[in-house]
């Protein structure tokens, strides 16, 4: 496991292909969805003393860029499955990661709340874990959250989509 520091950080792990030694990855952070440019729709990855040229942000038009392996990457982040449709499907970051390498995706389509997301995720990769698939495993978890009491509310589950094959 690596803890990523900083933009630049995940640019020299992309530069040495670490990056494609990792089966998941998973950031959890802050998304942000560009509604007049999807390219630009990207997660925030720190934003005190970055390095020139870096600006703390990925937006799409950069992954495009990294070379992944990766069978599932994971933006626990708020609107990372947003994106505008056209011939291709959805354009913005879950086009751009396909493009990069990565084969499929867990995103959200909308804002997420930090402690149940937490716990979303806890179970989730629990799940994969022990050997469930993605669809499963996603699938899974959603039904607990909605039969308990604490998660049932869509707010805390049905905001997670997988995109992929």
């Amino acid at each position: 496991m690596v803890k990523l520091k900083s933009e630049s950080h995940l640019l020299e792990l992309n530069k040495q292909r670490v990056l494609t030694n990792y089966r998941y990855l998973l950031f959890s952070t802050h998304g942000y969805f560009s509604p007049i440019h999807p390219a630009l729709s990207g997660i925030v990855l720190d934003q005190l003393h970055t390095p020139v040229p870096t600006d703390g942000y990925i937006n799409a038009a950069e992954w495009v860029g990294y070379d992944l392996r990766s069978d599932l990457m994971v933006l626990s982040a708020c609107e990372t499955g947003v994106g505008q449709t056209s011939g291709d499907g959805v354009l913005g970051l879950p086009y751009a990661l396909y493009v990069a390498g990565n084969t499929n995706t867990l995103l959200t389509l909308w804002t997420i709340l930090d402690e149940s997301t937490a716990e979303f995720m806890r179970r989730f990769f629990s799940r994969l874990q022990q050997g469930e698939n993605h669809v499963d495993a996603l699938t899974s978890v959603k039904r607990e959250f909605l039969k308990e009491n604490k998660y049932h509310n869509p707010l805390h589950w049905a905001a997670f989509i997988l995109y992929g094959i």
